[in-house]
């Protein structure tokens, strides 16, 4: 494999990290990954929530679908002959919040599957706009050789109460969870 080819690395920064998943021969010529490194086939096109979903599927007990996932890019600067590294894009989960409310929703709300289905998404499209989440590695400028950096953060507690006013988790930046009520289903 040549270094001209799109393969792209990925670091997951984690002390849980023990062991690799993907084969990490394939994307190091100097030897074996770290223990705390993740390498895995992505293409330009590939989006940040694409790219957390590839982590949860490479190791799932570092992520639940609203954990948040911080993403950086990491290259050689060859004018200052030092890596430097891009500003993070913060926030991205594997699943959307809207996705997860109208999963949510209760019973008595959902006439049928199909609905379900029409709100999941709508939500979608809805929050697709400006979400972080889709931002492509090609529009992030992301080359190859490039490392990828994303620091996991995951909420102290994702419980719901099933009580007449619903309590949803609101996440502070320091993956603690705070609780909003809230009688309709929807994320603050």
């Amino acid at each position: 494999m040549s270094e001209g080819d799109d393969v792209w690395a990925m670091n997951e920064l984690s002390d849980q990290a023990d062991d690799t998943v993907f084969a990490s021969v394939d994307f190091r010529p100097q030897g074996p990954a770290h223990s705390d490194e993740y390498a895995v086939y992505v293409w330009p096109n590939t989006t940040l929530r694409e790219l957390a979903n590839l982590l949860y599927i490479a190791e799932p007990r570092f992520s639940d679908s609203m954990s948040n996932h911080d993403f950086r890019i990491v290259y050689y600067d060859p004018s200052a002959g030092m890596h430097r590294a891009s500003a993070p894009v913060t926030g991205v989960t594997r699943a959307t919040q809207q996705q997860t409310a109208a999963l949510l929703k209760p019973a008595q709300h959902i006439e049928d599957t199909r609905s379900l289905l029409r709100d999941v998404g709508h939500a979608a499209s809805n929050s697709a706009r400006n979400d972080p989440a889709n931002r492509t590695l090609a529009q992030m400028k992301f080359m190859p050789g490039d490392l990828l950096e994303c620091a996991i953060s995951r909420p102290s507690s994702m419980q719901m109460r099933s009580t007449e006013q619903h309590r949803l988790p609101r996440h502070s930046a320091m993956g603690e969870t705070q609780y909003a009520k809230s009688s309709r289903h929807e994320w603050d």
